[in-house]
């Protein structure tokens, strides 16, 4: 797992998922309300303890079976509930470099949460060789529209649905100048670190 903190936001950190989150990944699903969980995982019927917990380990073995398939959550400050979930995963073999992307949180947790997460999520999406981040969601989700508008999503509608499409190469190549500036600052220091008595 690889934390993040936030001070001063809603989530205390923001993971990657794994099987011994199935417990707090179950009990996230079922803290949606039916239609939110049917349109973020496709299941809207009643939901006993048992069938969310069986519903939570297929979803996190789906790893196995695409591995670009990634799982993360946002925690509350006690590190046991999950306010914020979300996945990403590479939709086609001949777009290698675009990311679906897709999210739920807790009711109780709306609000600004998205803002934290994707200063999370892009530098793990460019670390990995992405450079678009894509959403597909239903016209009659208004709140993952709002989320696409915020946060500069170029969206086209086809009949009900909604693609909207992020470019993330910018930051990328921000990111790579920082580093070519870096390893040009340490190639210059080395030699003096490496004279007796040098100190940073």
């Amino acid at each position: 797992m690889q934390p993040n903190t936030h001070p001063g936001g809603k989530l205390a950190a923001i993971t990657f998922l794994t099987m011994a989150d199935r417990d707090a990944v179950a009990a996230h699903i079922g803290a949606l309300a039916p239609d939110d969980r049917a349109m973020r995982f496709g299941w809207s019927g009643p939901a006993s303890p048992e069938q969310l917990v069986r519903f939570a380990t297929v979803l996190l073995q789906a790893v196995h079976e695409d591995p670009s398939l990634v799982h993360f959550g946002g925690w509350d400050a006690s590190r046991q509930a999950l306010l914020y979930m979300g996945s990403f995963h590479c939709p086609s073999p001949r777009e290698r470099t675009v990311a679906e992307f897709s999210m739920s949180a807790v009711p109780s947790a709306r609000g600004g949460l998205t803002s934290e997460v994707m200063a999370w999520l892009i530098p793990q999406l460019i670390q990995r060789g992405y450079r678009k981040l894509s959403l597909v969601y239903e016209n009659t989700n208004p709140a993952v529209a709002a989320i696409a508008a915020r946060h500069g999503f170029q969206v086209r509608s086809n009949g009900g649905v909604s693609f909207g499409t992020l470019d993330i190469t910018p930051q990328a190549q921000v990111a790579r100048l920082w580093l070519e500036k870096l390893d040009a600052f340490l190639a210059l220091v080395r030699p003096a670190l490496r004279s007796p008595g040098a100190r940073l």
